[in-house]
């Protein structure tokens, strides 16, 4: 019994040291197996956290806890094998979750417990809690319109196209609305802004109605909150319809061989389902994708996620295959017009087809368009003086 506790002993203090003994080995480089460190988990929930240790180091913080708190997340950053430990831990508490759910039957459940992100066994996909209800997401949509209806009315000449990507929390494709006392339907915006520019005969506000999980999951990924492919040219002939533009076609797709994609819903679920992607067979060749660090690329290049971080490109192939372009200017395209894109992520997949239908398609990046309103988008139309201004996001961006 004796060597039992010893032993016993030996192997929970090798446990405890591992934290320093890895911690010590990154600061002295040495080479490591990377799925021993902690680096796979800065791609997951609970994973990395910036510690902040050297600035908690103080009286008053040990005494109010933040320098204590510091060091607790700084061991956390070093723990062997993290990212593993986090995907397990959530797989048995997600196993535990399925086995209540026999009992109760929920249509969708948190992927561990007190997790925000969903599962939806019927349609085999992770999505979002629905938020709560609030006037303050009314009034801001409302001002946002206010000062486009500014804008347009002193570029009488130019068409304005708000873009409301909604969907993940409407009724007929979350089955956790109903779950939710008061919630907030993504629809509100779209349809909040329409009635406030109600008048404004140059501006355009487009969205997109789904009325079963079906067909919305035919447009957007079953693992991720953005558009597929398809959804994107469904967006892309939208405003190309309003604007009167000579849209291309898509000519089908064909997938992405040799890869499975886990978006950003289902990683930080943890990592709980993978999908097949696809892109489309339009050839983009003509298009030339000139960047602000002077850069050039072709249309058809998609080396951005190609040679990305090989621990990241699993979970990043929208944000890398289609974006990685950042504020841009896009040329080539057989319209004569020219035209301004800006958006946050949902633009990404929008900008290669939109560009086709312009001789010069300029895209900014910009995640809260109510900023961007106020703050450049007068300045950028004289600057660039473009026929169209198109800007995509949810409807979080338009607060």
């Amino acid at each position: 019994m004796k060597i039992q506790n010893i032993i016993f002993s030996l192997v929970v203090c090798l446990f405890a040291c591992m934290p320093a003994v890895l911690y010590c080995a990154t600061r002295l480089e040495v080479d490591i197996p990377v799925q021993l460190t902690s680096e796979p988990a800065e791609y997951l929930a609970g994973g990395l956290s910036e510690a902040n240790v050297a600035t908690t180091f103080s009286l008053s913080g040990f005494k109010n806890k933040e320098f204590q708190n510091a060091v607790e997340t700084e061991i956390g950053n070093f723990i062997p094998a993290k990212a593993e430990a986090i995907i397990i831990g959530s797989a048995l508490q997600r196993k535990g979750i399925e086995a209540s759910n026999l009992v109760f039957n929920w249509d969708c459940y948190p992927t561990f417990y007190g997790s925000e992100r969903l599962y939806i066994p019927s349609s085999n996909a992770v999505t979002y809690m629905p938020r709560k209800h609030s006037e303050d997401y009314v009034q801001k949509w409302k001002e946002f319109a206010d000062n486009i209806r500014g804008i347009a009315a002193r570029f009488p000449e130019k068409n304005f196209v708000l873009y409301v990507v909604q969907g993940y929390t409407e009724p007929a494709i979350n089955p956790a609305y109903s779950l939710v006392s008061d919630p907030l339907s993504p629809r509100l915006c779209s349809e909040t802004l329409f009635q406030a520019l109600s008048g404004a005969e140059n501006v355009h506000v487009l969205t997109q109605d789904f009325n079963n999980p079906s067909d919305y999951y035919s447009q957007f990924f079953t693992t991720d909150h953005h558009w597929n492919i398809d959804g994107a040219f469904e967006g892309y002939k939208q405003i190309s319809g309003i604007l009167e533009l000579d849209a291309v076609e898509e000519k089908g797709i064909h997938p992405i061989e040799n890869y499975l994609f886990t978006g950003a819903t289902a990683r930080w679920g943890v990592d709980i389902l993978q999908e097949s992607v696809f892109d489309c067979n339009y050839d983009f060749s003509n298009l030339s994708i000139g960047m602000d660090d002077g850069k050039t690329i072709n249309g058809n290049n998609h080396d951005y996620f190609w040679d990305c971080n090989p621990l990241g490109k699993p979970y990043l192939f929208y944000d890398n295959y289609y974006g990685g372009t950042g504020n841009c200017s896009i040329i080539g395209g057989h319209g004569d017009k020219k035209g301004l894109l800006v958006g946050n992520s949902y633009k990404e997949a929008l900008q290669r087809p939109l560009a086709e239908s312009y001789e010069i398609l300029e895209v900014g990046v910009d995640a809260k368009l109510s900023a961007y309103v106020v703050e450049k988008l007068e300045d950028r139309i004289q600057e660039l003086d473009t026929d169209d201004i198109i800007l995509v996001g949810h409807p979080n961006s338009y607060v």
